[in-house]
């Protein structure tokens, strides 16, 4: 504000200046994967949220609660900002039996808000067997991306629809826009569906489908799958990178061998020269080969493995990221999610004592019987706590505890008359199984 004196008045001219935004993108979740049944028993358990945010800048997800006994809405910042796509984790716990219905949305710095993921689960209490379920409809990846020139038709992508539980699933398939091809548009699971644009008739731009896929009577139907398309005018310049597919998944033991590799294929679409460089942002994901150069229409593998050593059971969610600089399509990000596996226990064979006994006749002043009792106790979850207990010929008990599982005790008797000996052993291990073995000795009169 500039202030200026005349004719004895003050007078104020005032320059109001306009902060034109730059336009922000509201983020998206491309899938959430959390288990349709978990124990009420207040442990937490993961799940996982896909996502793609042009701006990198999601600072919270939402969770709503739509349907609920006792559970209460939640928010957290899931430490992804800077990242333009991927997957992070998250966690649900409750100690209340009841089925629960969410609502997932991310939301970012200006507030632009994801449109809402719904799901659900069941929590049930601990013991009780799990409750019979509809088969589940799965479908992967859930938004694919094409970039090409005007007037040539990207290469094509697959996605994954299988079912989980018991039983297979009928499916069909459609798409909103006529760019969009679907082959077959029909199936049963386990299938895969090739995606198909037609950019014949498209001028250059940015275009938005979706495709939605049905199993009647099943859980996570309809699925959809988001769809965009960017069209540019070709130049001999305009190299445009493609990467395939957008999403890995491997399988694997804690402790056990490592997964196949499997294959990425980058190619250029484009018409100018494609110079990429490739990344693993986590320690345990290989590439064997990281950089190269391709001209127009080729195409190059890069095998991705991962290393299991030092790794526990859980799921582990990493990123490949492909560059080509001044290429459209660049950065391409791909997904890949590791499932490790528990090892599997080996059940320990049944606990079980084997006794034997040795008797000898001394007939000193002093004693008349030497009794030996050897034992031996094999199988059981560790440590076994062994005990033995002797009655002598009076019915007076000496107990002994803490023996070893394999051992020997020496007894000595003065019953000239003789008598009988009870001998019983018991031993219980970890888990509580226990086994017991009972023998009697009979000790002969002395002459």
């Amino acid at each position: 504000m500039r202030f200026r004196i005349a004719s004895g008045l003050l007078l104020s001219f005032s320059v109001l200046f306009w902060a034109v935004a730059q336009p922000s993108t509201a983020p998206q979740i491309t899938f959430l994967d959390f288990p349709k049944e978990i124990k009420a028993d207040g442990n937490p358990v993961s799940g996982f949220i896909g996502f793609k945010d042009p701006d990198k800048d999601i600072v919270r997800a939402d969770f709503i609660v739509v349907q609920a006994t006792d559970f209460q809405p939640f928010s957290y910042d899931p430490k992804v900002k800077g990242v333009q796509e991927g997957a992070f984790e998250f966690q649900i716990s409750t100690k209340t039996p009841q089925r629960v219905v969410l609502r997932a949305v991310l939301v970012d710095e200006a507030g632009n808000k994801s449109a809402p993921w719904e799901f659900s689960f069941e929590a049930i209490r601990p013991g009780q067997l799990p409750l019979p379920q509809n088969p589940m409809l799965q479908v992967i990846p859930t938004t694919l991306s094409f970039t090409g020139e005007v007037g040539r038709n990207p290469p094509s992508q697959t996605i994954q629809i299988t079912s989980a539980g018991s039983g297979t699933l009928n499916w069909s398939a459609s798409a909103d826009q006529s760019w969009i091809s679907l082959s077959p548009s029909s199936g049963t699971t386990p299938s895969t569906l090739t995606v198909s644009v037609n950019a014949a008739l498209l001028a250059a731009g940015s275009y938005q489908g979706r495709i939605t896929i049905n199993a009647l009577g099943a859980q996570g139907s309809p699925a959809t799958v988001f769809v965009s398309l960017t069209l540019i005018e070709g130049s001999a310049q305009s190299a445009i990178l493609y990467v395939s597919p957008s999403f890995l998944s491997f399988q694997g033991e804690e402790g056990g061998r490592d997964p196949n590799p499997q294959v990425l294929t980058i190619t250029n679409i484009g018409s100018g020269i494609l110079n990429w460089t490739a990344a693993a942002d986590s320690f345990w994901l290989r590439l064997d080969t990281d950089r190269g150069s391709l001209v127009p229409g080729w195409s190059t593998e890069v095998k991705v493995s991962v290393n299991l050593t030092g790794l526990t059971a859980g799921t582990y969610t990493g990123q490949v990221t492909v560059t080509a600089p001044q290429a459209y399509g660049s950065p391409a990000i791909v997904t890949v999610i590791l499932i490790l596996n528990a090892q599997p226990i080996t059940p320990p064979d049944n606990l079980r004592i084997l006794v034997s006994t040795n008797t000898k006749r001394v007939c000193s002043s002093t004693v008349s019987h030497e009794l030996t009792v050897s034992w031996r106790v094999t199988g059981g979850r560790p440590p076994v706590s062994v005990t033995m207990e002797i009655i002598d010929p009076n019915d007076i008990a000496q107990r002994f505890t803490d023996l070893p599982m394999d051992g020997e005790r020496r007894f000595s008797f003065n019953f000239p008359r003789g008598g009988s000996v009870q001998i019983n052993m018991t031993a219980r291990d970890a888990e509580g199984s226990q086994a017991s073995a009972q023998t009697s000795v009979q000790l002969g009169a002395c002459q």
